[in-house]
């Protein structure tokens, strides 16, 4: 990525596209960009469906990217960001292969599930008109791989 005072292309209202994950999930929605601190925020509204239902759960989420480092945060929305509640946060950061990953404690029907992210490949590609991230990660329970994953982030106007 280049300086911060060169980063206003895709600052503003933007289309957001995060494709792959566990069951190669798809999410477009319209996001909110914008760059400070030589990172790029995305803030944007998804739904989750629960018990087949489709978007019964509205989050405020937020993406945040760097050459290092991709975090997504979810939120259960309040009034304002201090009164939202985080429900979930996952990291994917470039690290040496004998350093520990990112854990979280990931929510299902049945309680929360500790897992480790490893990430194995983060790249951040950026155009005038478009930014890519394409993260290939593990997610490990109790130090035994649970899956092999991708994650395909674009941003553009």
């Amino acid at each position: 990525m280049e300086r911060d005072a060169e980063k206003k292309n895709l600052e503003g209202d933007v289309r957001l596209e995060i494709v792959g994950g566990q069951g190669e999930i798809t999410t477009a929605v319209p996001a909110r960009c914008y760059y400070k601190n030589k990172s790029y925020y995305l803030l944007f509204q998804e739904g989750i469906g629960e018990d087949g239902r489709e978007n019964a759960i509205l989050f405020s989420s937020r993406l945040k990217i760097s050459e290092e480092q991709v975090s997504l945060r979810r939120s259960l929305p309040g009034d304002d960001e201090k009164t939202s509640r985080p429900v979930l946060e996952m990291v994917y950061r470039k690290m040496a292969p004998d350093v520990p990953g990112h854990f979280v404690d990931y929510p299902t029907p049945f309680g929360k599930l500790r897992l480790e992210i490893r990430t194995d490949q983060l790249t951040v590609r950026e155009t005038e008109e478009e930014l890519t991230v394409d993260i290939q990660y593990r997610l490990l329970q109790e130090e035994q791989e649970a899956s092999r994953d991708r994650l395909v982030i674009r941003v553009s106007r």
